[in-house]
């Protein structure tokens, strides 16, 4: 199964699709033209799944005859860890007439599936479902802390358990600006790769982060709610039955 970044492929096809209109002197509006947009996601979708099937192993070609459409949910269960989390973008732009081409990607059944699940984001959903004979089609970094097959700009990347364990730690160190949570305070990319330097577990990893966050005065608990932020949900981490993630924490 193939497991598209749905949001990010329709933005990029609605956005190639928008035109600046004049109706008369400083008398201008903003158009999508969904006729355009539409085809420019089938496009982009289609392009991207014949290379992924080029591409992929003999041995999981078999799953590969299935296309899934991530969706997030209206509300997020990060929110409610972290208060700020993406409120940075409450007042971004979407496409016009968003609504009505998220739609239409629900009714287009016949060329793909949609999956959303309450109270967790795209991101959430494709780590849900990745896993062995599935491919997660996003360039988001995000997704690189989570371990798979990757379809990234063209590339096949197979992320290991340690690789997107890293990379998570990682993240709740430096916090992500686009996201709106800080991480720990002053720390970079170069200080974090430093501080996980050698460690290989994920409690090691741990036990250097919470280090690092009281160094700055912090408790465990603003630590563990950064980790809750940065942490995309992998296989086993959704109760299905309750509909409901099941939330990070601290391994022992």
């Amino acid at each position: 199964m193939i497991i598209f970044d749905t949001e990010a492929y329709l933005y990029r096809a609605a956005f190639a699709a928008t035109v600046d209109v004049e109706w008369g002197p400083d008398d201008w509006t903003t158009l999508c033209r969904h006729g355009v947009a539409k085809e420019a996601f089938v496009d982009l979708i289609t392009k991207d799944v014949e290379a992924i099937r080029s591409k992929i192993k003999t041995s999981y070609r078999s799953g590969m005859s299935n296309v899934a459409m991530a969706f997030g949910a209206r509300d997020c269960f990060r929110r409610y860890e972290y208060p700020d989390y993406k409120q940075n973008r409450k007042d971004s732009r979407r496409p016009s007439g968003w609504p009505a081409l998220v739609q239409w990607v629900y009714d287009s059944t016949e060329d793909w599936f949609v999956i959303q699940h309450i109270g967790v984001e795209a991101d959430d959903v494709m780590g849900i479902y990745s896993g062995p004979g599935r491919v997660v089609a996003s360039s988001d970094k995000d997704m690189l802390t989570v371990p798979g097959l990757h379809f990234r700009d063209g590339a096949l990347v197979e992320v290991s358990l340690e690789e997107a364990d890293r990379a998570f730690f990682c993240q709740v160190l430096t916090g992500d600006a686009t996201d709106g949570y800080p991480g720990c305070p002053g720390v970079g990319a170069v200080t974090a790769a430093r501080i996980l330097q050698g460690l290989s577990t994920p409690a090691e990893m741990w036990q250097a982060v919470l280090a690092q966050f009281k160094k700055k005065g912090l408790t465990e608990a603003d630590a563990i709610a950064q980790a809750r932020c940065a942490y995309i949900l992998r296989p086993g981490d959704y109760d299905l039955a309750l509909e409901r993630p099941i939330l990070w924490t601290p391994p022992v």
